[in-house]
């Protein structure tokens, strides 16, 4: 086999039992529109060593150019093609391994934030936006790769605009750096222009798609409209496979078992094999839910929009589209990026009704009505629009780039989304006045986490409790752990000897799934996500990892000595032994602790345990959730504050809540704490009195009375 580190072209090999050639006949006899733009591409490359390719969803640009490139001999150092999902990065690298007839992890790799497939021979290596950008933390310049591949920039993530920007700024110094941007639908100007290059448009032959709008009854779940949709096209005779979109894995399920029971009910509804599709599967059932039917057999595969664009799926003549799909955006409830279900695009829309148009002429059922397809957007918003920034902005600052505003940005964000972001830097002390990185900032860059939720992460690590908070962290910025089951139910997780904590009870489920080897999904009434608890596992083990890698030797062995429990004393002095004296007790009041050093403006008063109402520094009308598993009256930390009502009507709820004790709020913030004293009328003495009173940010939190 070919080596390309020894190889002076640096050729791919070929798959096994024939030469490159003939695979490239191969290719070009099924009319990839990008093998028959592949001179046009290494030329393109070979003189700008810069490209935007157009080109549709199933032309084989994700796959065939990062081949291209290295059968062309032009590219000096590895080929990056960044991903906007996992399991795209993933099913992508092995596919192209499978092409090129190697292993993968070999010539062909892919690294993701929980995999990682690579090795010294790795030439083409698939990974996520986030991946590279740690990357690009630690070398600006890119030294050692030879071109990035942005593929799917229409979606236009922060991350990948980032990116975007990382290799415009290393190609300054390293002008042989090659780049691409690769998409269906982008804005091929704005991003020619941008990095100077030219466009190059791979055309190809799209059978057509009837598309028809049934949104089907008023207030039905989407996975009924769905399943009723699949059988209506079914009993119509549409052949081939069927593709259903579904915003996300709670659906999908859902989904499924709707779709199974409404083919069963039908005549030939027994040759379809219903199947789910989305990143918290284990690798081998997306790759099961992608491959070709048995022969004989049907499939209807319910995916997320991972499968609008990022992969292929053969076979599909029918498409059912909720017009839904998950995105981020900035969260007020939490001061966090958090997935939101909302509708797509009509460019989004346009792009799942083409895979019905692949092979044959298909069909296309909408769950909305055509008044509503007009009235949505024409395209997405970029992420630097919507969401919040402080990740970024400690991105950009720890690459050196100085002030995030100089950026590179191809769209630059809006001020006081800027403002925000310097703003939760400031409070959390990731930056100086001057806006320049601290040592505490410098950290923070490293994990690869919202900054908040780093600091509470270096703060946990300093009393002796990483491990668990880390699960705290994972638990709140990933899916949620619960599937169902009330407050009610919840509340019997709470583990002995700790007060009831949305947060602590979410953390005894994903415990007690973990330990049943994540098979056992019902505990105390509650049904997990098993999908949501593994990835929240393995969320929680790089966190810890992350936190820890490059500290001291005394916060990493403080880190240590938690190992997992809840109820385990510090037995030795730790990093922080100010902290020590008001935190000597059991990890729940540590854990606690450092989520005031992230989420100190999250902190609220309860006055009354028989009633929900709160007070809030800067809010009004605010109660607890009633979900939440919170009792007892004082301090709570709330990591959601919902938003609802409008004008004198608005209020606020208060979800995701953690008791907090006086000492902990008094310690950790005691320039926000007060005493005032004053004579006033006492209706209890029915005289004047002397009133002396504890006050945080202006709540009186405790009172004495004594008589004047």
């Amino acid at each position: 086999m070919t080596d390309p580190r020894t190889n002076p072209k640096g050729d791919v090999p070929a798959r096994r039992g024939g030469a490159s050639d003939a695979v490239d006949a191969v290719h070009v006899g099924s009319a990839l529109p990008v093998l028959r733009a592949a001179g046009q591409i290494t030329e393109c490359m070979r003189t700008a060593r810069a490209m935007v390719l157009t080109a549709a969803t199933g032309s084989g640009k994700t796959t065939q150019v990062p081949q291209i490139l290295a059968r062309s001999g032009l590219v000096d150092g590895q080929i990056v093609v960044l991903e906007p999902r996992r399991l795209a990065a993933r099913m992508t690298a092995r596919r192209v391994a499978e092409e090129m007839g190697v292993a993968l992890g070999e010539d062909v790799g892919f690294q993701t934030r929980f995999e990682r497939m690579v090795g010294p021979r790795t030439r083409i290596r698939f990974v996520t936006e986030g991946v590279f950008l740690r990357q690009a933390q630690r070398d600006p310049l890119l030294k050692g790769i030879g071109c990035v591949l942005l593929d799917e920039f229409h979606e236009r993530s922060v991350f990948a605009d980032l990116a975007l920007g990382v290799v415009r700024a290393a190609r300054e110094q390293r002008p042989e750096l090659m780049v691409a941007a690769m998409s269906a639908t982008m804005d091929a100007g704005q991003a020619a222009a941008y990095l100077s290059a030219p466009v190059i448009t791979a055309e190809g032959r799209a059978y057509p798609v009837s598309i028809r709008y049934e949104p089907g009854a008023e207030g039905a779940p989407v996975w009924e409209r769905a399943a009723r949709a699949v059988r209506r096209l079914v009993d119509e005779g549409h052949e081939g496979d069927a593709l259903v979109f579904m915003p996300g894995a709670f659906e999908i399920d859902r989904t499924v078992d709707a779709v199974r029971a409404e083919l069963r009910a039908i005549a030939g509804g027994s040759v379809f094999d219903v199947v789910p599709l989305h990143g918290s599967m284990p690798a081998d059932r997306q790759d099961a839910a992608v491959a070709p039917a048995v022969r004989g057999r049907r499939k209807v595969i319910v995916a997320t929009n991972v499968a609008e664009t990022s992969i292929t799926i053969p076979g599909v003549r029918m498409v059912v589209d909720s017009g839904l799909a998950r995105v981020f955006r900035v969260d007020p409830r939490r001061g966090l990026n958090a997935l939101r279900t909302e509708a797509i695009s009509r460019a989004s829309a346009d792009q799942r009704s083409g895979r019905a148009g692949r092979t044959a002429p298909g069909a296309c059922v909408r769950l909305w009505t055509d008044w509503e397809q007009a009235q949505r957007p024409a395209a997405e918003t970029p992420e630097v629009r919507r969401i919040d920034l402080a990740e970024s902005m400690l991105m950009v600052l720890s690459m050196g780039f100085g002030p995030f505003e100089k950026f590179p940005w191809l769209d630059p964000p809006a001020d006081d989304a800027v403002l925000r972001a310097h703003g939760t830097l400031d409070a959390i002390g990731a930056i100086n006045a001057d806006g320049m990185l601290t040592a505490l900032g410098k950290r923070l860059a490293r994990i690869p986490v919202h900054p908040r939720l780093g600091r509470v992460l270096v703060e946990a690590a300093s009393l002796g409790v990483l491990e668990r908070a880390a699960r705290w962290c994972a638990i709140v910025s990933d899916r949620d752990v619960v599937q169902s089951g009330g407050p009610a139910q919840l509340v019997r997780l709470t583990p002995d000897g700790e007060p009831p904590s949305d947060i602590g009870a979410r953390e005894e489920l994903l415990l007690r799934v973990e330990a049943s080897g994540f098979r056992n999904a019902r505990h105390e009434g509650v049904d997990a996500s098993l999908g949501a608890c593994r990835e929240v596992a393995s969320a929680a083990r790089e966190l810890v990892r992350a936190a820890s890698g490059g500290d001291d030797d005394r916060t990493v062995a403080a880190a240590g000595r938690d190992g997992g429990s809840r109820g385990g004393v510090v037995q030795s002095d730790q990093a922080n032994s100010g902290a020590t004296a008001a935190f000597e007790g059991d990890s729940f009041a540590r854990v606690s602790r450092a989520l005031l050093a992230g989420f100190a403006d999250h902190v609220g008063w309860r006055m009354d345990a028989q009633r929900p109402h709160c007070a809030m520094p800067g809010r009004r009308k605010v109660s607890i959730d009633p979900t939440s598993v919170q009792r007892g009256s004082g301090f709570v930390l709330a990591l959601e504050v919902r938003e609802g009502g409008r004008g004198d009507q608005l209020h606020q709820s208060l979800g995701m809540v953690t008791p907090l004790d006086v000492e902990w709020v008094e310690h950790a913030m005691p320039d926000r704490v007060s005493t005032q004293t004053e004579v006033r009328f006492s209706d209890e003495l029915g005289a004047a009195a002397e009133f002396e009173e504890r006050v945080f940010d202006g709540i009186v939190f405790a009172q004495v009375v004594r008589p004047w």
